[in-house]
């Protein structure tokens, strides 16, 4: 459905209705609130994000040809890899932008 670039936030915690919660893991395809471990067996955040950084990718998005091709891009990234006219995707690991 077309929001016209407007979406709705909603909140799924500990606190949220039963059917809230059902609508949340539906949408996801599988699941529910008991088979999402604990926040503490995830790791130390800043762990991860630090070896994370070890994995950035940057994308390239062109339709030049017609159709939509991805082409990966070498580092070290620098600003002249950049074409005002295409569309790219900065994978660091632990965002994406």
């Amino acid at each position: 459905q077309d929001h016209n670039g407007r979406g709705n936030i909603e909140i799924i915690d500990p606190y949220s209705h039963e059917g809230d919660v059902s609508k949340f893991f539906e949408a996801l395809g599988s699941g529910d609130q008991d088979s999402v471990p604990d926040a503490e067996d995830g790791g130390d955040d800043e762990d991860f994000e630090r070896g994370a950084s070890k994995e950035v990718t940057l994308n390239e998005i062109s339709d030049k040809s017609g159709s939509i091709e991805i082409k990966k891009l070498p580092g070290p990234f620098t600003q002249d890899l950049l074409d005002t006219k295409e569309c790219y995707i900065l994978d660091t690991g632990s965002s994406i932008y």
